[in-house]
């Protein structure tokens, strides 16, 4: 695959440029790197906003691995909403791959499993109300019914409130989405209950913040009237305000161990194991137990939001710059957009466009079949902010 003549890992999800996908990229790298392996991210976007045209062409990525040609194979299967993208990744790699494949934190027959132990590091924060605060009157808002995680971590909630003898009432459970649509949702659930609850504990931060943001909007204080947590340790869980207790899941360090995976198995690709993980409490003041005027909390919090508000950004015009690059139709089209998009992305001077011509002569974007030929289209930014642009073709 490539001309280095190493081994290449491929490693497949959608939007890549997510935090946990960004973590587990960059530990994925770190070890490739040191044991002598290439790396190649296949990430499409998926079918974000319900734009069916844009997805339709966005699943042609999955055509392009050569998968017969990978010494491993990484699956994070759970970052993608789509049951096609899902079907097709698995199928091709059933059908074509012949190495040890790694699943990330989704249970799959026939491969290596990274999965986090949701049993122990649920039970830690449940511990942590009810020990350490003295609370007994605790919600919990799980994912969708449908997902093994949620319903694992429900089991546990409800496990350990048997075990501490407190009753668990129609309205202390909430099935959730594991994303920011249903604060308000929960909110009016849980306040059904005859108690109100002391703490909402979340099965993920988004959850979690989304829940902190309805409380404080319903004149709530977090955490002297109501207590929050939530789990995996994303970085919005610091910059929030207040920051949000929950439990820290290594991403960076299931991309390590993805890797020695597939480089302890290359002789037995076929010989699969299932490896957990812990997640770690992280105490925050969600829970009443970080000051909020603390120097390098303070620290913290403006730098994620500036790396955040650049990353955001730089998504978002990537995104968009990509969809309108599928409808130019020469060259000239094509610098023209990156310069109107590129005006808008921070931290970059110079940029590289490569153009394979015969993916180019068999990919119909919207009936729109583009002809170019194979080359490299090198940009410079000036002083001025406009782009110089040339075009190397290729041989």
């Amino acid at each position: 695959m490539f001309a280095n003549k190493r081994k290449t890992i491929g490693i497949f999800l959608e939007r890549a440029g997510s935090e946990f996908q960004n973590y587990l990229c960059q530990g994925v790298l770190t070890k490739a790197e040191e044991l002598g392996y290439n790396v190649a991210v296949f990430s499409s976007y998926g079918n974000y906003g319900q734009n069916d045209r844009y997805f339709v062409g966005d699943q042609y990525l999955w055509d392009l691995p050569p998968y017969e040609e990978l010494s491993g194979v990484i699956l994070a299967l759970d970052t993608m909403d789509e049951k096609e993208s899902r079907q097709k990744v698995m199928d091709c790699i059933r059908e074509r791959c012949h190495c040890p494949v790694v699943s990330i934190r989704e249970l799959l027959v026939g491969a290596n499993n990274l999965l986090v132990d949701n049993s122990t590091c649920m039970e830690g924060l449940i511990d942590h109300f009810v020990k350490d605060h003295g609370m007994k009157h605790l919600c919990f808002m799980t994912g969708p019914k449908d997902h093994w995680d949620a319903k694992e971590r429900m089991e546990c909630f409800l496990r350990k409130m048997k075990e501490y003898g407190l009753p668990v009432g129609e309205y202390q459970c909430f099935w959730g989405d594991f994303w920011k649509n249903k604060g308000k949702e929960a909110c009016d659930w849980f306040f059904q209950g005859e108690e109100k609850p002391e703490a909402i504990i979340c099965a993920n931060d988004y959850m979690a913040m989304a829940v902190a943001s309805e409380l404080i909007r319903r004149g709530y204080r977090i955490p002297e009237d109501i207590c929050v947590s939530g789990y995996d340790g994303m970085r919005g869980t610091l910059s929030f305000t207040p920051s949000i207790t929950t439990a820290i899941v290594p991403f960076f360090d299931m991309g390590v161990t993805a890797v020695e995976l597939i480089d302890k198995k290359q002789e037995n690709p076929l010989e699969v194991e299932d490896v957990f993980f812990e997640a770690v409490l992280q105490k925050r003041e969600s829970c009443g137990c970080m000051s909020s005027g603390g120097q390098e909390a303070m620290a913290l919090r403006q730098h994620l939001y500036e790396v955040d508000n650049v990353s955001q950004n730089r998504e978002m015009q990537f995104h968009f710059m990509s969809i309108h690059l599928s409808e130019c139709h020469t060259i000239e089209e094509v610098a023209q957009k990156i310069t109107y998009y590129a005006y808008n992305i921070e931290g970059f001077r110079d940029y590289c466009i490569c153009l394979n011509e015969q993916l180019m002569e068999r990919t119909d974007f919207g009936g729109l079949l583009i002809r170019w030929r194979c080359g490299l289209l090198f940009g410079t930014v000036s002083p001025s902010n406009r782009f110089v642009y040339a075009l190397t073709a290729g041989s």
